[in-house]
C-alpha cells in the first residue's frame, strides 16, 4: 500500500534558503557515482523533479519533462531526482528506456535533498537561478511552469533572475499542532 502512496501536500515555505547548501548536496548516480546539484547546475539555471516510478502523477508529466529536456537543455541544466524510496534501479531503468529521458537521473539515496527541501510528496518541481535562487516550486507541470523555464532559459546566466516572480502552485499547508499529515493515494 506505501508503495503506490502519492502525497500531493507539499511545505514550500523553506525554498528560498534550501541552496545555500547545495554543494554540500550529493546524490548518486545508477551507475554508483556522487554528484552535487551544484555541480549538475554547472553555472546555469537548474530544473529539478523529484519523482518516484509508483507515482501515477510523476509517471504522467514524464513526457513533459523530457519535453523540457530536449527544448531547454543547452539553457537549463535539468535533473530527475529519484526518492529512493520503495525504488530498485531496475525500476528506475525501465522508466528512463520507456520515457527516453535524456537528462540525468540520479537518486536521493539518503534522502539528504528531500530533507533540505523538507519534501513532503512526488512529484516536486524546483526552479533555481544560477545563484541559488529557488524561482519556481510545484508539483504541477503545466503553465505557469513552462513559462519561468522560458524565461530562464532565455536570460543571460550571469544575470540575477530578480524580475521572476517566485511561483507556487501550492500554499504552504497549517500542520496540525500534533504533527499529523494527511496523506492522499491516487
Amino acid at each position: 500500500m506505501f508503495k503506490r502512496l502519492c502525497v500531493l501536500v507539499l511545505l514550500l515555505s523553506p525554498l528560498a534558503a534550501w541552496t545555500q547548501g547545495m554543494e554540500d548536496l550529493k546524490l548518486q548516480t545508477l551507475a554508483g557515482e556522487w554528484q552535487s546539484l551544484q555541480q549538475l547546475a554547472n553555472h546555469k539555471p537548474l530544473y529539478v523533479k523529484f519523482w518516484a516510478t509508483w507515482c501515477q502523477p510523476c509517471m504522467a508529466q514524464m513526457p513533459h519533462f523530457e519535453g523540457v529536456q530536449k527544448k531547454y537543455g543547452k539553457q537549463i541544466s535539468v535533473v530527475a531526482v529519484n526518492l529512493g524510496v520503495n525504488d530498485q534501479a531496475t525500476d528506475i531503468e525501465k522508466v528512463i528506456e520507456q520515457f527516453g529521458l535524456t537528462m540525468p537521473v540520479l537518486v536521493d539515496t539518503h534522502g539528504q535533498v528531500a530533507t533540505a527541501v523538507q519534501l513532503l510528496g512526488t512529484p516536486l518541481h524546483l526552479l533555481i537561478t544560477p545563484q541559488g535562487n529557488t524561482v519556481h516550486g510545484g508539483h504541477n507541470a503545466y503553465t505557469k511552469l513552462d513559462e519561468v523555464l522560458a524565461d530562464l532559459a532565455s536570460r543571460r546566466p550571469d544575470l540575477e533572475a530578480d524580475s521572476l516572480a517566485v511561483a507556487q502552485d501550492v500554499a504552504a499547508p497549517q500542520l496540525p499542532k500534533n504533527g499529523a499529515v494527511l496523506y492522499t493515494a491516487t
